[in-house]
């Protein structure tokens, strides 16, 4: 390799007077190699380009431990939990009450993406939210429901459980959060506009299913609202 090297510096040969110049001079092209600082033709490719920790996307999210309330912990649900869950979106009395059914489908299939807040205690579970990963977007994470009981309310919960959820060894891949919202839901609007300043990165909405499309009489139309470029990390704070 060496050799080669030298080679395509035919006009160091004029003061190489010794075997020890043209060591000396092997050596610093070497390390001008070595170090980036002289481009050399390799079949390998590119090497891959370090970014400085600094210039990373500000859009960070980080396994989060509730600060409103540090008797509550999160976790993943089991088949166990499906009765509270039912019960939790029923006492909200804004979500749509899905059969119990379902809910234990969620428990049972898709328990990496979903979240479970749990307050020690007799109150139980305080706190649930629904999620998969878009089987054609593996780096889309839809949230189906976000669940608060009324005791946790103004507390931050939701936007915890978001946070948690993002950081889920099953979201390693995932760059975008998305989720429907209707309208008039201020408080879901102001939810996940508040998680994208939060972890400063970009919030856009688009309709997703107009009106006309439901049968029931009187359903808003549902808008998207889709969050990211999304980076994750592994740390606790």
């Amino acid at each position: 390799m060496f050799k080669s090297i030298l080679s395509r510096y035919s006009t160091f040969d004029g003061c190489l007077h010794s075997r020890y110049d043209k060591r000396r001079i092997v050596l610093l092209i070497f390390l001008l190699y070595k170090d980036g600082d002289l481009a050399i033709n390799d079949r390998r490719g590119p090497s891959p380009i370090k970014t400085d920790d600094s210039l990373r996307s500000k859009a960070t999210v980080k396994k989060y431990r509730h600060p409103g309330n540090q008797a509550v912990t999160f976790r993943k649900p089991t088949e166990e939990d499906g009765t509270a869950i039912w019960q939790l979106i029923k006492e909200t009395g804004v979500l749509d009450l899905n059969s119990s059914y379902s809910y234990l489908m969620l428990c049972k299939y898709f328990a990496d993406t979903c979240v479970i807040a749990e307050e020690q205690g007799d109150r139980g579970v305080v706190g649930f939210v629904s999620a998969f990963i878009q089987p054609e977007s593996p780096d889309v994470i839809f949230v189906w429901q976000v669940a608060v009981d009324h005791s946790q309310r103004g507390k931050g919960l939701a936007k915890s459980l978001l946070r948690d959820l993002l950081a889920r060894d099953a979201c390693a891949n995932v760059r975008y959060l998305e989720a429907t919202i209707s309208p008039s839901n201020n408080a879901s609007q102001s939810l996940f506009e508040g998680l994208a300043r939060d972890i400063r990165t970009n919030c856009d909405t688009s309709v997703c299913f107009p009106e006309e499309l439901f049968p029931d009489e009187g359903h808003e139309s549902e808008w998207t609202y889709r969050i990211g470029p999304i980076e994750t990390t592994e740390e606790v704070y």
